[in-house]
């Protein structure tokens, strides 16, 4: 007589007595690991069989469908990057390399944008070849996107169809009316970040055995252009950072999204001292806005604030003295949480945080945007910095130690040797102080 019971699940999971759960699908031959770390109780038993039994199902419902039909570049990225579905994400948690919910996010959105949104999408893994992606990047940087995000890309569609809103005044656009939108270029470094998404799941899925090969790994990056940018005079330095430091905040001439004022929290602080200390910072320092962003309220001790390692915020900062003006400024600004530039739920603020209200100030301040045919933009506060130091006789290695890097090439570059002075004794980047003080003076 057949025995009776539940039937079988055509997946089974292990415990080898390591560090991770194993499965094995019905028609494989061995165990792979699942990259999901064992928990257990003070018996040693293990108490989240049923997260690996998940996991399991998720590769067998996958398994099933590429035997059908073979998965889709869409179908196979599916997963990545979402933060509790991503297997790469798993791996690199459970090897305690824990990335950030905002790196996350933003190669999410690169997938999103950039590749679901091209016909290479649907195409199966199994018949990619390299010139797809070949491909690819060529559509990318000759058709572009619209490069207008949130409420600029509103605001043009309602400039160009007369949009209507709804009954809560939120103005929807309808995706098949998007390519009516100015397009704009996208940037190599944009595209190189997207192919190195694309790059980093496919790895995995040949680690995991889910694909056999990388389609794309013999793929390169497109040559980034270095594009010089316009700088400000010291007389515009002055205006918007001792003269008019309240052009930083959204007033009653606020240049934007006419909502953003009612919503406050969500959009952020609406005083000036934030944006203003944050580009004053930027502005007698030269460091990245990726870095300052990083500083929490004890990276700053008397006038010396240190900037964290922006790929590996655990290690030593680079330190560095600030003038009276900037420390001063900084001190205005409301501690809401353990970031200095950041919001009470304790996250930090983003680029386009500050972005937005440098384009506000430019418009406040009746500010040119091009300056010589070139475009100015926040980076041209760390430009106007290095070009005013050397102009005024101060040793270029100096200024090199003061920013802490060099976007040039050629002579400019940091040489070996100058690479490993980076955290300059305090005491000779304060050389520097009095010519910055001088220039905003």
């Amino acid at each position: 007589m057949a025995k009776r019971g539940r039937p079988s699940k055509p997946w089974s999971v292990i415990d080898r007595g390591r560090r991770y759960w194993y499965y094995k699908l019905r028609f494989w031959q061995d165990y792979e690991s699942t990259e999901i770390p064992i928990k257990r109780n003070a018996k040693g038993q293990a108490t989240n069989r049923s997260d690996a039994d998940h996991y399991a199902s998720e590769q067998y419902q996958r398994a099933i469908l590429y035997n059908k039909r073979g998965l889709t570049l869409r179908e196979f990225l599916d997963p990545y990057f979402v933060w509790d579905r991503c297997p790469h994400v798993k791996q690199l948690v459970a090897d305690g390399n824990v990335p950030t919910e905002r790196y996350i996010a933003e190669q999410r959105r690169r997938l999103e944008l950039l590749v679901f949104t091209h016909p290479i999408a649907e195409i199966e893994v199994e018949k990619l070849t390299p010139g797809h992606f070949e491909d690819w990047k060529a559509d990318l940087r000759s058709q572009g996107y619209s490069g207008l995000r949130g409420d600029d890309e509103k605001e043009a569609f309602e400039a160009w169809r007369g949009g209507e809103r709804d009954g809560a005044g939120k103005l929807h656009i309808p995706p098949e009316e998007r390519a009516h939108l100015p397009r704009n270029e996208i940037g190599s470094r944009t595209i190189n970040a997207a192919l190195s998404a694309v790059k980093k799941a496919f790895a995995n899925g040949v680690h995991r055995r889910s694909i056999d090969v990388n389609p794309a790994s013999s793929v390169g990056k497109v040559v980034e252009r270095t594009r010089s940018r316009g700088i400000f005079s010291p007389a515009e330095l002055r205006k918007m950072f001792v003269e008019q430091a309240s052009s930083w905040g959204y007033g009653e001439n606020y240049h934007g999204n006419k909502d953003a004022k009612r919503k406050g929290s969500a959009q952020g602080p609406l005083s000036h001292a934030e944006a203003w200390s944050f580009g004053f910072v930027i502005a007698t320092t030269g460091e990245r806005p990726s870095a300052v962003l990083l500083c929490r309220w004890e990276h700053l001790q008397d006038d010396v604030l240190t900037f964290p390692d922006v790929k590996d915020p655990r290690k030593d900062g680079r330190q560095v003295p600030l003038i009276p003006a900037v420390v001063e400024a900084i001190n205005q600004v409301p501690r809401r949480g353990p970031f200095i530039w950041g919001y009470e739920s304790g996250e930090s603020f983003g680029y386009t945080w500050f972005t937005k209200r440098f384009q506000h100030m430019m418009k406040t301040l009746g500010l040119p945007e091009r300056m010589d045919g070139m475009k100015r933009t926040p980076y041209s506060l760390k430009d106007t910095l290095v070009t005013e130091l050397i102009d005024r006789d101060v040793s270029e290695i100096l200024v090199r130690e003061l920013v802490g890097h060099s976007q040039t090439y050629g002579e400019r570059a940091l040489s070996a040797s100058q690479a490993r002075y980076k955290r300059r004794r305090i005491a000779r980047l304060r050389e520097v102080l009095p010519v910055i003080e001088e220039l905003i003076a």
